[in-house]
């Protein structure tokens, strides 16, 4: 448990850095330990369409093989996608990190339904608060 909650606090300060417009430190050097602990083995296996393709097989099924996949889960989304769309949700009890994939950027919550909608709630009661 220990290690899982050090590696997502090393994921959170990677993005908090990006949303703050740094480079995020050393993060190679941070994730690779994570991806060594976690050996995979290629496979050559046919898609839905019959296509070759390859797939990579863990050869464990513990905790370290977890946090391979969430590390290279995570490298692979900053190598693919756009670091600027990285966010980090702005209800502060949720924090939540999601990807921005709306047309003008705009999106500020990890859910609208959820975090936007009690945000959007607790701003009205503030306001009529205020007016009393």
């Amino acid at each position: 448990m220990h290690e899982l909650k050090k590696l997502r606090s090393c994921l959170f300060d990677a993005v908090r850095e990006i949303v703050d417009g740094k480079e995020p430190a050393l993060l190679p050097e941070r994730l690779n330990p994570y991806m060594a602990a976690g050996p995979v083995v290629r496979q050559a296996a046919k898609d839905e369409d019959g296509r070759i393709k390859v797939v990579l097989l863990p050869l464990r099924a513990d905790w370290e093989q977890v946090m391979a996949e969430i590390a290279a889960s995570f490298a692979s989304a900053l190598a693919e996608k756009e670091e600027s769309r990285f966010r980090i949700c702005d209800n502060p009890d949720c924090l939540w990190v999601y990807y921005d994939d709306t047309r003008n950027r705009s999106k500020r919550y990890c859910d609208d339904k959820a975090c936007g909608n009690l945000m959007k709630v607790r701003r009205f009661r503030a306001r009529k608060k205020a007016e009393q």
